[in-house]
């Protein structure tokens, strides 16, 4: 059963994301469509994800490569009374266009969020 589908289509600023959402208080799997900010300049990006500083996951990506499905599995132990949980994203190898000379866009890219679906862990 799918809970929530979250479209938010946004790239990360900086080499750090905090993402705090609210999901039911149950164990869950988390399904993201990515996109790392990879070109001829940055060739391998990698990012580690965390809860409650437990490593949940690590994602490697390399320029023109497949970009992998990313899941993961969040324990209900790590989801607050209130549904909140808080997930670190720390992204390695983020640039600017600006500072590749590719454009004028002076945010630190790593990663964008295309989507997220956030599913009961058994489903």
């Amino acid at each position: 059963m799918v809970y929530q589908i979250l479209k938010i289509g946004r790239w990360s600023d900086g080499d750090t994301v905090d993402l705090k959402i609210y999901v039911p208080k149950e164990d869950i799997r988390l399904d993201f469509d990515i996109e790392p900010y990879l070109n001829e300049f940055v060739q391998n990006q990698k990012i580690d994800v965390y809860c409650k500083n437990h490593l949940l996951g690590t994602w490697q990506y390399k320029n023109n490569a497949k970009f992998p499905q990313i899941s993961f599995n969040v324990p209900k132990s790590f989801i607050k009374k209130n549904g909140k949980l808080k997930l670190i994203f720390r992204i390695e190898n983020t640039n600017s266009p600006k500072s590749l000379g590719l454009s004028n866009d002076g945010r630190e890219l790593g990663i964008g969020f295309k989507s997220m679906v956030i599913k009961r862990s058994e489903d």
